[in-house]
């Protein structure tokens, strides 16, 4: 094992020193397509409640989808989608050395949409291999994606999602996505297969609309435009978020994880409209709240499906939770399944602790399953302006 870690060592010098190599594969394109080379593939799975199968590529895992709705049975999966065009991404051999390399070691991180074709050259030339860089740095072994569009791309085509992906090739990472046609899934996973084998993976749809009406959901879309417009622009909102998931063995234990990424819709922000919109404000704090408690509370009953179905002997619940209060619904919903937030238990309440981005990047896990022995953000030079967001890590020993 010291001469492979040595010899990986090695190639990554080399790689780093050549910002020309070529990611290889055949690429996949925004609708699912064609899959790129490279990565683990393993026999698909079935769906248990039937639904529809992601369009396009290949399984890399296959999966089972636990509970109705739409479900991918893997979506596309390689170790970096390559494609063409764009300053390349090379393929750098991440070495295995890292502090604390006997725990699992997850990664949150929100990784800021393009958010139109004319940042994609940004985000190809700069950003995203600032992005990689505490991949390299940090070696985690599970990495949750936030923000990795595949409605924007540059002039060849190429998506975030997929420019995103093409760092990964010729790594030990096999990169996970469950993009659907006409769909904008953007939270893949990372796997270090060094450390991991995936066995199953998949996508579960959570639609507000289901919960609260389809009336009361075109009120909270206005009041969205209302607090949330800028210079008459304001983000594009779904009343859809998914929860992506994969199940993993532990190569150097007899340990099962399941891993769950996820984003949830809009933040309450300010009122900057004066004083007679406090009422409206209010109503609209109110709904984004108890939209992140349902988020929460179906992602909590998802992940008790999923442990049940697949045997898995820890769950970590991450992402962009968009919360920064654990007395609100958001949060509320899992601790109240018994989950325990990483950065949290680490840094407990009036620690005077500064969290970045407001601390709504979480890693939740049950305290049954995992000692967290590390929780912190890498906030090294690289990630300044890499997004708007910081990685946050969790350092988990199995119990």
């Amino acid at each position: 094992m010291s001469k492979s870690v040595s010899l990986l060592g090695l190639l990554f010098l080399l790689a780093c020193g050549s910002s020309d190599d070529s990611a290889t594969g055949s690429g996949a394109d925004s609708d699912g397509g064609t899959t790129t080379t490279g990565g683990t593939s393993t026999s698909g799975g079935s769906s248990s409640t039937g639904g529809t199968s992601a369009t396009g590529g290949t399984s890399a895992t296959g999966g089972t989808s636990s509970t109705g709705g739409t479900s991918s049975t893997g979506g596309t999966s390689s170790t970096g989608a390559s494609a063409t065009g764009g300053t390349s991404g090379g393929s750098v051999v991440i070495p295995a050395e890292r502090d604390n390399a006997e725990a699992v070691r997850v990664m949150t991180y929100n990784v800021m949409i393009a958010g139109s074709d004319d940042n994609m050259p940004e985000f190809i030339d700069t950003r995203r291999h600032e992005l990689f860089q505490t991949v390299v740095n940090n070696v985690p072994d599970l990495i949750g994606f936030q923000e990795a569009s595949t409605m924007v791309s540059n002039s060849d085509g190429v998506t975030q999602q997929d420019a995103l992906g093409q760092l990964f090739d010729g790594t030990q990472y096999q990169y996970l996505t469950w993009e659907v046609q006409g769909g904008n899934i953007m939270s893949v996973i990372a796997v270090n297969t060094d450390r991991f084998s995936p066995v199953a993976n998949g996508t579960h749809p959570m639609d507000l609309v289901d919960d609260i009406g389809e009336t009361a959901w075109e009120r909270y879309h206005d009041l969205h435009g209302t607090f949330h417009a800028q210079g008459g622009f304001v983000h594009r909102m779904s009343s859809e978020r998914h929860a992506n998931w994969v199940v993993a063995d532990d190569l150097t234990t007899d340990k099962r994880v399941l891993l769950i990424n996820t984003h949830y819709e809009t933040f309450i922000g300010n009122n900057n409209l004066g004083a007679e919109f406090d009422d409206d404000f209010a109503e609209f704090t109110s709904v984004v709240n108890a939209s992140f408690g349902y988020w929460s509370r179906t992602v909590a009953a998802l992940a008790a499906t999923l442990r049940a179905e697949h045997g898995a002997d820890g769950v970590v619940i991450l992402g962009d939770l968009e919360t920064i209060d654990v007395n609100l619904p958001g949060m509320l919903e899992l601790t109240d399944a018994g989950y325990t937030e990483a950065w949290w238990y680490m840094n407990p309440a009036g620690a005077g602790a500064f969290r970045p981005v407001q601390g709504i990047d979480n890693v939740f896990v049950d305290l049954a399953d995992f000692d967290i022995v590390g929780a912190a953000y890498d906030e090294a030079d690289y990630t300044d302006d890499a997004s708007d967001h910081k990685p946050l890590y969790a350092d988990l020993s199995w119990k």
